[in-house]
């Protein structure tokens, strides 16, 4: 459903800054013929609207979305898939000899600094004026980070962490121009997320996903752990 919104946000985009250069009317006929399959489900997502319960508006004005952003941006996200286990289990991995090493806790934390410096400098930078020229991938920046929020704020939508999937990568490439210039920083950050990685996909496997928490449940509907 988010992609309906990230969708209208690159719309309003493009009519506000590149309204000249876009070819609407391809435009258009691109739409109507993506849409045609998509008719049955509208069809009955149009019945069922009346029936959802909204959420409060304390929690759709709970900035649930730029945290998301940024946590999804610098791979910090990993309690949104492991739930409690993250905090009981996870931080402590890998394990070596059946020992906790907390190499996970110190990769998070590492992550965790690198963010809050890198936005600290781009502020500082915008603040005093050295960011002159555009990036080539503003105007995505805008739909995604901006209008896109807007959007589901308007419509009284609850924002949970995985309405973020359609904005990738925009939300990795916002992460590494954060750190354009400082290749050894850069490197360092990818290392570490992929250490993260490694550790939650051998997490996942050993444990057999996480049964208490979503992630589990679809992976043990898996067909590769119900032979």
């Amino acid at each position: 459903m988010s992609g309906f919104f990230w969708q209208a946000g690159l719309v309003l985009v493009s009519a506000w800054k590149n309204r000249t250069q876009t070819k609407w009317g391809w435009w258009l006929l691109g739409t109507t013929i993506g849409a045609i399959p998509m008719l049955p489900w509208i069809s009955q997502m149009g019945k069922t609207a009346a029936t959802i319960t909204r959420p409060s508006w304390a929690e759709i004005l709970t900035p649930n979305f730029p945290l998301h952003w940024l946590l999804s941006g610098w791979g910090l996200n990993l309690e949104y898939d492991l739930g409690p286990e993250f905090w009981r289990s996870f931080i402590q991995e890998p394990r070596i000899f059946g020992y906790p090493s907390f190499g996970a806790t110190i990769a998070l934390l590492f992550l965790a600094i690198s963010a809050i410096a890198s936005l600290v400098r781009w502020w500082k930078a915008r603040s005093s004026g050295e960011i002159k020229s555009e990036f080539v991938i503003t105007d995505y920046f805008w739909a995604g980070g901006v209008i896109m929020p807007l959007l589901l704020l308007v419509a009284r939508v609850r924002v949970p962490g995985h309405y973020l999937i359609v904005l990738y990568p925009f939300i990795q490439i916002w992460a590494a121009w954060l750190e354009r210039g400082r290749m050894r920083s850069l490197i360092l950050i990818c290392v570490a997320q992929l250490f993260l990685s490694i550790c939650f996909l051998t997490f996942i496997h050993i444990h057999g996903g996480n049964s208490n928490w979503p992630y589990g449940l679809v992976y043990h509907l898996h067909p590769l752990q119900n032979p």
